[in-house]
């Protein structure tokens, strides 16, 4: 116990000291672990723009495959929008470009905005042609999607392996 009011100063002083470096202490720690969430945050933002373009990337791949095996002709093919950051152009023509802003992409055809009619430029396919080129974008996400779910292959669409003995079929 404390005997005068001195010894309660001092003893008050001693406690507010320790206080003040445990809570410089507390300070330093708690913005460290501020910046380091941050970063994290950062992280999972860069992690999901990276799949964005990854899924941008395999549905404009869709239409430029269908193009090319249906004899359109691509005059780009991109991922992104904006100022292009890097571009490549093909011997025949096709522009490859990766763009400023990775949220969109496009494939590019001869003839898709403008009413040109040679004979290779979009508006002047069969319309089969251009439906098939249209839909393979949406396509080829859905086969990249679905391929993740390989039970559907071993058990014929009926769901896990597990349950194999319930999905017998009886004759």
């Amino acid at each position: 116990m404390l005997q005068g009011y001195s010894e309660f100063l001092q003893y008050s002083y001693l406690n507010n000291k320790i206080l003040w470096e445990y809570k410089k202490e507390f300070v330093l720690y708690s913005n460290l672990l501020s910046i380091f969430d941050g970063v994290i945050k950062f992280g999972y933002i860069l992690i999901a723009i990276l799949i964005l373009m990854l899924m941008i990337t395999i549905h404009e791949f869709g239409h430029y495959l269908a193009g090319k095996l249906l004899k359109f002709k691509i005059n780009e093919f991109s991922i992104g929008f904006g100022k292009a950051l890097y571009t490549k152009k093909k011997e025949n023509g096709e522009i490859f470009s990766i763009r400023a802003i990775p949220l969109g992409g496009y494939c590019a055809f001869d003839g898709e905005d403008t009413p040109d009619e040679s004979a290779d430029s979009f508006n002047a396919q069969a319309p089969w042609k251009r439906l098939i080129v249209l839909f393979c974008g949406a396509f080829f996400n859905f086969l990249v999607a679905d391929n993740g779910n390989t039970d559907n292959v071993r058990t014929g669409g009926f769901g896990s392996t597990n349950n194999y003995e319930q999905i017998q079929l009886k004759f």
